[in-house]
């Protein structure tokens, strides 16, 4: 939301033109600046041209002819296996109806909003359906199940028709995040103090890192490729539109193989899962 704030306030040059007189060129000099925030600037404003032109507003595809400009790429920010650990273990403790929901986010890739969106009954044995209406790219995918993923939905698996996120679940979700150590609002854990305990939440210490946006994905996306998975097939299973390189630039290199092997074996419960590295 700040950043589509922060591009409206570039486009107030704008406000007092028509929509439909507006030419790329336009817009590109509005939103001028360097490379990294232009592209943000650029994509947001795409995505603001893209909605208006289904409501006839203005022409479809005016801001294809704004080129992206390459800045510095900038650098993921994954879990390591042990705050994965922690995660887990907290959701285990004081949240166990969040475990589905954080292992698939996790061991599976989903996006946040596809995980909102998934029922029990999009899961089968062999994989998850991610549906058209699911999918932020109105794409339908399958996405294969693990023996990682496979451990940590045995048992919990409610009808097909539930959600697979439990109810007040941007809140419970908070309040696992906090309780593993990092540097969370969770206003729900001041409601809910577990019996015999003086201090709560745990305080947290000085260094508590701050939770990494699209974290649990960009985790999975590194540990997969660290393990053996070929980009296309992670490309697929992503959802992506790009091209191979972009996935690449992104997370190649960005987990360690033994730190992949590491993930892939945290089991429920503090168990270790046996897996076998792809070649």
């Amino acid at each position: 939301l700040k950043s589509y704030r922060y591009t409206v306030k570039r486009l107030e040059p704008l406000a007092g033109e028509c929509m439909c007189d507006l030419s790329a060129a336009d817009v590109e000099a509005a939103i001028a600046a360097k490379p990294t925030s232009f592209e943000m600037h650029r994509r947001n404003a795409r995505a603001l041209f893209l909605f208006s032109a289904k409501r006839g507003w203005c022409e479809e595809g005016v801001l294809r002819g704004i080129d992206p400009r390459k800045g510095r790429a900038k650098e993921i920010q994954t879990l390591t296996p042990a705050q994965v650990r922690k995660l887990l273990k907290a959701a285990e403790k004081y949240y166990p109806e969040t475990v589905a929901a954080f292992s698939i986010s996790l061991f599976a890739g989903l996006r946040s909003k596809e995980v909102e969106r998934l029922t029990w009954g999009d899961i089968h044995d062999d994989g998850i359906e991610v549906a058209a209406s699911t999918s932020k790219r109105d794409r339908r995918r399958f996405v294969s199940m693990n023996p990682t993923l496979a451990a940590w939905l045995k048992g919990r698996r409610l009808g097909d028709e539930f959600l697979v996120i439990p109810g007040s679940w941007r809140e419970r979700s908070s309040a696992v995040r906090r309780l593993a150590g990092f540097d969370v609002a969770a206003r729900i854990l001041k409601r809910h103090k577990p019996e015999g305990v003086q201090t709560w939440p745990p305080k947290l210490p000085k260094n508590a890192p701050a939770w990494p946006q699209n974290g649990m994905r960009h985790t999975h996306a590194s540990a997969s490729m660290s393990f053996g998975k070929g980009v296309a097939d992670l490309t697929f299973e992503f959802g992506h539109t790009g091209d191979l390189e972009m996935l690449r630039n992104h997370y190649v290199g960005a987990y360690r193989p033994r730190d992949a092997v590491k993930f892939w074996s945290i089991g429920p419960e503090g168990k270790t899962i046996e897996v076998i590295r792809a070649a």
